[in-house]
């Protein structure tokens, strides 16, 4: 990894998501080969396991799953570059699944 582009973003986590990473926030650290989002994401699905994964992409593929809304500094991913999106170095990731529970 080139020492000069290594660079952290924050990802943060709601309802299911900060349940299976016991985390409401994490910092990552990104190189050269992880500078998208969806180079984050396969680092994330990699420390946190396979349901992880299955809940961010759909039906083993590399497509997101569309139960998500993820914004990169609060910008709607599906209106920037999707998961091609080159990461910065401070950039805020927050991960929203739109499946919830309710009172019954």
């Amino acid at each position: 990894m080139n020492e000069e582009y290594v660079f952290k973003i924050t990802l943060r986590f709601f309802s299911i998501l900060k349940n299976i990473t016991g985390k409401k926030e994490i910092e990552l650290t990104i190189g050269e080969q992880d500078d998208t989002l969806h180079g984050a994401l396969f680092k994330i699905c990699k420390e946190y396991g396979k349901h992880f994964q299955e809940f961010m992409f759909k039906n083993e593929t590399s497509q997101l799953n569309p139960n998500l809304i993820i914004l990169i500094n609060d910008i709607d991913v599906n209106l920037l570059n999707g998961l091609d999106t080159r990461l910065i170095k401070g950039d805020v990731i927050t991960i929203f699944p739109t499946i919830h529970g309710g009172a019954t």
